[in-house]
């Protein structure tokens, strides 16, 4: 609490916005999306619901499940046609212009897709360290710091890049064909495979993952009006995070399904009806593993595990492709080199004997300097 009282006093001091004052309070007020957002609230919540109970509290095919994913898919739906419709929302939260073009609307999906991925390979990983490699849970974080390490240097490499360069669309091709060798290579992995061959699939991962993750949201702006960059942002964020849990619920569901089909092999029934019903998930353990004291037992729940594994890794290769295909949508536009907004920073900076003024952001004083010189 106090380290955010810290921060709120800091942003109110020192972050001086340059921003058209002149509308009251009632106007301002006027401008919230009310309605839109509730329908969306409502919308996120159903889909929410399901994608938590789905497999772990009730099964898939279940009332339970079906029906608030439903109503969600329902409500996102009229939440878009209540945003898209002028008569009835005159200052949407989704502008209908934002995906009105192949760049911002390609981009948008590629960063669903990409979270989903990488939520992908955050989640089971850590699952193939314990349940396969049989790690405890601390060492099975350490077994993945290829995948964030690695991560964390390729994002910055792909926004120095970004900068340089200033095109999008190459990098998007080259971050993408990464990410699908990589799910190729890890559905090769078993209990024999060695350290430094999972370690370079990680990493090889992460070359993908890190260097798309930083480079997203200018390709989305790049067509837009300056006036819809808070809004493109705030779109760009939902569509991420939105993947991000879509990224646990699928493969989670992927990899349920197939240890209840692999399991029916298994010696033991009663191990057998525990990695059934959506339970699989909770169990794939190193602790689980190790509690079962029949070596050939264990054996085989192992290969459950890794059977399972190998088709969520499969699986995710055809995610990743369709990220691929994306980018071939897009269309390469010229990234600004300045802002020309009403937005912006404060400046005040003095120039001799002539005040500095600033307007929508931009520093005039030097420019009416020089025009001086020049009349004379």
């Amino acid at each position: 609490m106090l380290t955010f009282i810290v921060a709120f006093a800091c942003l109110f001091i020192f972050l001086n916005v340059n921003y058209q004052r002149e509308a009251g309070w009632k106007k301002q007020f006027a401008r919230i999306d009310v309605v839109g957002n509730l329908i969306f609230v409502g919308a996120i919540v159903a889909c929410l619901i399901a994608l938590t109970w789905g497999g772990t509290v009730y099964e898939w095919d279940t009332f339970h499940i079906v029906v608030p994913l439903i109503l969600g898919f329902f409500g996102l739906f009229l939440w878009t046609a209540f945003e898209w419709t002028p008569k009835l929302c005159k200052d949407p939260s989704f502008p209908r212009k934002i995906v009105s073009n192949r760049t911002s609307a390609a981009a948008l999906g590629l960063t669903f897709i990409h979270a989903i991925v990488t939520y992908w390979t955050y989640y089971f990983l850590p699952i193939y360290f314990q349940a396969v490699k049989g790690q405890s849970p601390m060492n099975s974080g350490i077994d993945t710091l290829p995948t964030f390490a690695g991560g964390l240097l390729c994002a910055l490499i792909g926004g120095i890049l970004l900068s340089k360069i200033g095109r999008y669309k190459p990098l998007h091709f080259a971050a993408s064909i990464p990410m699908i060798i990589a799910f190729g290579l890890f559905s090769l992995m078993n209990a024999d495979t060695n350290p430094a061959a999972w370690a370079w699939f990680q990493l090889i991962c992460a070359a993908g993952s890190g260097l798309m993750s930083g480079i997203l949201l200018p390709a989305v702006q790049a067509p837009l009006d300056e006036t819809y960059v808070a809004t493109s942002t705030g779109l760009w964020s939902f569509a991420r995070y939105f993947g991000c849990i879509w990224g646990v619920a699928i493969p989670s569901a992927i990899f349920n399904n197939e240890c209840s089909r692999l399991a029916r092999g298994l010696g033991d029934t009663d191990i057998a009806e525990l990695l059934t019903g959506g339970r699989a998930y909770q169990y794939a353990t190193a602790a689980f593993v190790n509690s079962i004291e029949d070596a050939t037992t264990r054996a085989e729940v192992v290969e459950v595990f890794s059977g399972a594994l190998r088709v969520v890794w499969l699986i995710g290769i055809a995610f990743a492709g369709i990220g691929f295909l994306l980018v071939f949508v897009e269309k390469e536009i010229e990234l600004r080199n300045e802002l020309n907004t009403e937005f912006g920073m404060e400046e005040r900076k003095k120039n001799d004997d002539l005040p500095a003024r600033s307007e929508g952001g931009i520093e005039l004083a030097a420019s009416k300097t020089m025009a001086g010189h020049s009349s004379q």
